[in-house]
């Protein structure tokens, strides 16, 4: 409550991340008034397989994340950012009839549209033709932010930034019927296109913050790009997720063997990085794979007497672009217990 007793007007910001829904509200000036986080697992039930249980990821954690952090507020805007690639088969009310394949999931992948890279052109339509061939009544295949959308609104739609990730389904205009029907889809079944400014409808009665204001759903690195402020030559922006990824201002293109150079937001910048698995998931890994160990524990360790990872469950992409690499651990001794390998990580 404000001062006066009336509810603090907020916006609320959601990522759908690979192991969790975060939100936050903030006031009209920016400060945190609210903050929440709901973990969901990701799923790999097969080699080259990376999946969500798409109704729980990108639909019921999305409502339960909104509703811990607006509850006593007054909610006048709603926007949701999620990965990208992602897609997943519907039913004609937004319900998942698939898993929700993410980045670097192979399936769909052929001779001749076999992307290297998460991320890489052509990988979303490949997800398409398995998804086609799988579901193939669905009325629609979204991905991540369409289905969210639809959960608090009641259509499944996505911003521009999102369709032009999707090339060359998406042709940066609209979406590529020819494309769309080589994956065995029509247009129709994908999700309206939306430009990043303009809101997609209200959040339903009945659901948390009704009545509010939703975008259409934009990239999770979009969005923290706009926020971390590094915009001057030489700044760099380091973001630690499921992925981890550096990205490092310059004045000028530059070509940089292995890593990506792509255009900043801010005028007149270029952007020099890239991603590597060598981040939050492959430390959820490792948290599964090791014994429960107290914190005081680790703070035991010494630094200097602990095994080395190479840290790549998902092979490595920047610089090594190594799909092929697998995780291990070099150096363990048999004194060394689940905190050491627990902190190696």
């Amino acid at each position: 409550m404000s001062g006066s007793g009336r509810p603090v007007r907020a916006t609320v910001g959601i990522d759908i991340g690979t192991t969790s829904v975060k939100a936050v509200a903030v006031d009209d000036d920016g400060r945190v008034l609210a903050r929440a986080r709901v973990p969901h697992g990701v799923r790999s039930p097969f080699a080259g397989a990376f999946e969500h249980d798409l109704d729980r990821a990108w639909r019921a954690n999305v409502i339960e994340a909104l509703g811990r952090v607006s509850d006593g507020l007054d909610v006048v805007a709603v926007d949701v950012s999620a990965m990208v690639p992602s897609l997943g088969a519907v039913d004609a009310e937004g319900r998942g009839l698939s898993p929700g394949l993410l980045y670097g999931d192979r399936r769909g992948a052929t001779e001749l549209n076999d992307p290297d890279e998460p991320g890489d052109a052509g990988e979303l339509l490949a997800f398409l033709g398995w998804l086609t061939e799988h579901a193939p009544d669905a009325a629609g295949y979204w991905p991540a932010q369409a289905v969210a959308a639809h959960a608090l609104t009641g259509v499944g739609a996505i911003d521009s930034t999102v369709a032009f990730t999707a090339h060359p389904l998406h042709d940066y205009s609209a979406w590529d019927a020819g494309a769309a029907e080589g994956a065995g889809a029509r247009v129709e079944q994908l999700p309206l296109v939306v430009p990043g400014v303009a809101p997609v409808g209200r959040v339903r009665d009945g659901l948390p913050a009704a009545g509010a204001l939703v975008g259409a759903g934009t990239i999770d690195a979009l969005g923290e790009q706009a926020v971390a402020g590094a915009e001057a030559t030489g700044d760099v922006l380091v973001i630690f997720g499921a992925t981890l990824i550096t990205w490092s201002v310059v004045d000028e293109w530059a070509a940089v063997p292995g890593l990506w150079t792509l255009p900043h937001t801010a005028p007149g910048k270029t952007l020099v990085g890239g991603p590597s698995t060598a981040g939050g998931m492959f430390v959820d890994r490792v948290d599964r794979w090791a014994a429960p160990v107290e914190a005081d524990e680790l703070d035991a360790l010494h630094p200097g007497d602990l095994p080395i990872w190479l840290p790549y469950a998902r092979g490595e992409r920047c610089p090594l672009h190594r799909p092929d690499l697998r995780a291990e651990l070099h150096d363990a001794a048999l004194h060394h217990g689940p905190a050491a390998i627990r902190r190696a990580a």
